[in-house]
């Protein structure tokens, strides 16, 4: 049933995440390519020279600018080696999207470090606003860093999201910048992933943490940094969060200590669901973090997951709900949280893009009933695999001694009806013994 309700969850929130089409789109109709430095030298021109639905296919190596995309494009990195763009104003995100149907795939985005704690602060890596239909896949972000002085600067926050739908985040690392030490004052760490006034989201397969703060170095009356927040969200609703880890940042020495900051805080939030995650809250020499915390009629399902509070005097709570909000954690009788499976794992399938075939990988612990289901942006079942016995797909022996094995799946990118399915988005789930424990996407091109 939980696994059913599940899906059912998944399905609702990816109908109306028709924004990967787009991608489809611009291969396939009159969408043109950009070479970036090959066409123009840096992005910014490159976007100035694009129309809606083109894209911009960036070398790899290093670009220092800011840029906005002001209509729907793709900026996708190119080449063995990772794309590195890296922002050059302090008041600006490295990367401001306030148009619909956009993309960022492979790339590596950071907003800039302070250089002086009033004037020249640390800047976002991206910031959305205004936006509909955006995905962000195979992605670095980080917030910059703050700097050290008399009074240290903060570490900006990663990744802001603002008044914004339909946005897909998928297998992407986000980072919170570092709080610098201080002497009379550590900075505080910057926040993770904040989503503002927002409704349908799709976070799967991230790992999110937020920056740690800095120390307070003077013996009498300084003041330890405060740790970020993992993920924070604001009067904001419909979102889920599949296969996540989410981490709070460390609040410093000082003496005054900062706290530590929650793994997930949830403030007029509702219609939030949390399958397979891991969240925990930054330790710190004070008050440590909670690993969820919901406020003000905040509302959130947790599904199969760890979670745990920082540690720090006191700890912080694996979660916490005021009298206003409710937290729904499916589990034991003894209310327990039912920790990870560290043995089990669903692999990102290769080639990906493919056409038309691609091989996923998966390990599970022990011998069970498991099932590899394929779906459809709309959230249409479209192949079932279903394996009562893996050995006649064993592929290779994984953590020798431990019992776990590593299995292999060819899909050949057809449905249960053995016809060649459309190009586009897909997600495959693993379910074991009827329960899902991870759910992957990926692209196929033709």
């Amino acid at each position: 049933m939980l696994a059913e309700n599940c899906s059912k969850k998944l399905r609702g929130i990816l109908k109306n995440l028709i924004l990967a089409i787009n991608i489809i789109l611009f291969f396939k109709l009159s969408a043109i390519i950009i070479n970036i430095p090959g066409d123009f030298p840096t992005i910014s021109e490159g976007i100035a020279n694009s129309q809606s639905h083109d894209t911009l296919l960036v070398a790899e190596g290093e670009y220092y600018e800011n840029f906005s995309i002001p209509h729907p494009l793709s900026i996708i990195g190119n080449g063995s080696d990772q794309t590195i763009i890296t922002g050059i104003y302090f008041t600006n995100p490295t990367t401001s999207v306030q148009a619909d149907s956009v993309n960022l795939i492979d790339l590596n985005i950071s907003g800039i470090d302070s250089y002086d704690w009033m004037m020249e602060p640390a800047a976002i890596g991206i910031e959305i606003q205004n936006s509909s239909s955006f995905l962000l896949t195979s992605c670095e972000v980080f917030g910059g860093d703050g700097i050290s002085g008399e009074w240290a600067s903060d570490g900006a926050d990663a990744f802001h999201i603002t008044n914004s739908s339909n946005i897909i985040l998928s297998n992407s690392f986000i980072n919170g910048g570092e709080g610098d030490y201080g002497y009379s004052s550590g900075g505080n760490g910057g926040d993770g992933l904040v989503i503002n006034l927002s409704v349908e989201f799709t976070i799967i397969n991230c790992i999110i943490n937020a920056g740690s703060g800095g120390d307070g170095l003077n013996p009498i009356g300084s003041l330890g940094g405060y740790g970020g927040d993992g993920v924070k969200m604001n009067h904001s609703s419909n979102i889920l969060l599949s296969s996540c880890s989410i981490t709070g940042g460390f609040g410093e020495f000082g003496d005054f200590p900062g706290s530590g900051g929650n793994g997930i805080k949830l403030f007029n939030t509702n219609d939030v669901q949390a399958d397979s995650i891991s969240t925990s809250g930054g330790g710190s020499y004070a008050s440590g973090g909670d690993g969820l915390r919901a406020i003000n009629n905040s509302y959130i399902t947790v599904n199969n997951s760890i979670l745990e509070g920082g540690n720090g005097n006191p700890s912080g709570s694996p979660y916490y709900s005021d009298s206003t909000s409710t937290i729904i954690i499916n589990t034991n009788i003894n209310n327990n949280i039912i920790p990870f499976n560290q043995e089990l794992t669903l692999n990102q399938n290769f080639p990906n893009p493919f056409n038309p075939t691609t091989t996923i990988l998966f390990s599970i612990p022990e011998e069970s009933k498991v099932d590899l289901l394929v779906y459809n942006i709309k959230g249409q079942k479209v192949r079932v695999f279903t394996f009562p016995n893996q050995s006649s797909h064993k592929a290779t022996t994984w953590q020798a001694g431990l019992g776990t094995s590593e299995y292999s799946v060819v899909w050949n990118g057809k449905d249960s009806n053995n016809k060649s399915v459309a190009s586009g988005i897909y997600f495959y789930q693993l379910k074991v013994n009827g329960k899902t424990e991870a759910v992957k996407k990926c692209l196929l091109l033709k």
